[in-house]
């Protein structure tokens, strides 16, 4: 398995509206965090939980649920392993 190369730019946020209009942006904030920042007043005002990993995060995606709620997939790496999180 190749490492990273730097070749391409990794995805560094992802964005998703849920049915009852709550907004949720997931973004890379350091080497092994993600934040996730919601808004249920059209962007007024946001709230953060944040992901943390001893790997390194990257590329994260965030979806809507049926049931209002938010599932949040990323990269991990670590030495020589790669693994898909999920939240």
């Amino acid at each position: 398995m190749q490492c990273y190369q730097y070749r391409e730019v990794p995805q560094i946020y992802s964005a998703a509206l849920s049915n009852k209009g709550v907004l949720a942006v997931a973004v890379v904030t350091g080497i092994s965090e993600i934040s996730v920042y919601t808004s249920a007043d059209y962007g007024d005002s946001f709230s953060e939980n944040t992901v943390k990993s001893n790997g390194v995060l990257i590329a994260p995606r965030i979806y809507a649920t049926k049931d209002n709620g938010f599932c949040l997939f990323a990269s991990d790496t670590r030495e020589d392993s790669f693994s898909l999180l999920f939240s």
